[in-house]
């Protein structure tokens, strides 16, 4: 064993197999273990450079897998720019591209992707992103739809949430690393927002909550 800075490094054959961190868990290195994936478990205690784990918790496949992500957008410049950077952060895979709406439905449909987060555009020819996120989230309900876009105007926002939308990013207000951030807090129930969309964010949930009061109270005065 080799103890440093409270972080115990385990070595096996001359090679490290894992790590004890500072909260007493017992880590599997996912790389030069002998083991597939990895695992944590809780040290009981170490005798003679022996480790004794209560139990070792390989990953699920949901953690291990990547994040499925599927591009949408009818400017070619934007899906090639797009798919080369997505591909490059970490977890995330690029499993296909459509030049619009009614394409990126069709695929879906067809069931010749199964991406798990669309990042869509949203004015395109043929089918627009708000129409294909309605399509598509009829069909598969647990995908996240990220809106992808240039444009902060109030009715298309209200147009794409109502239709079924995870999120709402700005091509032009929108870093490489932040999209990374939005793509996977997407996948644990997070609606990602460029900063400038916020307010219309905050409009809309306004607005759907005062519609939900009008209805409520249409039916109380119904009942009396």
């Amino acid at each position: 064993l080799k103890k440093v800075k409270q972080v115990v490094y385990i070595y096996k054959n001359n090679n490290l197999f894992g790590v004890i961190n500072k909260k007493g868990e017992f880590i599997i290195d996912p790389v030069l273990s002998e083991i597939k994936g990895y695992g944590k478990g809780t040290l009981v205690g170490s005798k003679n450079g022996k480790i004794k784990v209560v139990k070792v918790f390989t990953k699920t496949a949901s953690e291990s897998e990547k994040i499925r992500v599927f591009i949408v957008d009818d400017d070619l410049d934007i899906r090639v720019i797009f798919t080369r950077m997505v591909k490059l952060f970490k977890g995330i895979e690029v499993v296909g591209t459509a030049s619009n709406g009614k394409e990126a439905v069709e695929k879906v449909k067809n069931n010749e992707i199964k991406p798990q987060v669309i990042l869509m555009d949203r004015d395109m020819p043929l089918m627009n992103g708000a129409d294909a996120t309605r399509e598509i989230k009829k069909m598969l309900p647990s995908i996240k739809i990220i809106m992808l876009t240039a444009h902060i105007d109030e009715e298309g926002f209200a147009e794409c949430f109502s239709a079924g939308a995870d999120g709402y990013i700005l091509k032009g207000d929108t870093s490489w690393d932040e999209l990374e951030k939005y793509i996977k807090s997407s996948i644990h129930g997070e609606k990602p927002v460029s900063p400038l969309a916020s307010t219309l964010l905050l409009n809309y949930l306004t607005l759907q909550k005062l519609a939900a009061l009008k209805g409520e109270n249409r039916k109380m005065e119904e009942e009396i």
